[in-house]
């Protein structure tokens, strides 16, 4: 996900797997570095020390942002709080995102539906750079905030 000078944030790419810490932790590394990202957001709900010990395995400098689920919100309050930022159209995916568009529209938070993983993914990210942009689209923050490119 990146943020452009315009105030746009990009949906560049989902990498959401099912594999091992160690493969993720590569997968992530391999993103990060090659996006030139500012941070990693990762939840750690659930095995929190582990995600970061795969990550520090891998002797590399990142910066990381964790989060945690249990604030009292449901997935689809979290996803709601988001919400403004398409009804604005700030945000633009770009193509091959089907599996995470597919969550997006069929999620309803109903009692034993799947946990949708890409869209946990995609709230988090955008939780985390909302705060940057004002109500006209424009940048307000940067620091350690996502790589601002163009794209």
């Amino acid at each position: 996900m990146g943020l452009d000078f315009d105030g746009l944030v990009y949906v560049i790419e989902d990498l959401s797997k099912r594999c091992s810490t160690l493969e993720w932790a590569q997968i992530a590394k391999n993103a990060y570095l090659s996006y030139n990202a500012d941070v990693m957001i990762v939840e750690t709900n659930q095995g929190g020390d582990l995600i970061k010990n795969n990550l520090d395995n891998l002797q590399f400098s990142y910066n990381l942002e964790e989060v945690r689920a249990g604030s009292g919100q449901t997935k689809m309050q979290r996803a709601k709080d988001i919400n403004y930022l398409y009804d604005d159209n700030l945000v633009k995916h770009n193509i091959g995102l089907e599996l995470l568009h597919n969550q997006m529209i069929t999620f309803t938070g109903k009692t034993g539906q799947k946990s949708p993983d890409r869209l946990d993914a995609l709230v988090y990210a955008l939780k985390y750079i909302a705060p940057m942009i004002n109500d006209c689209g424009n940048i307000i923050s940067g620091g350690t905030g996502i790589t601002k490119k163009e794209y």
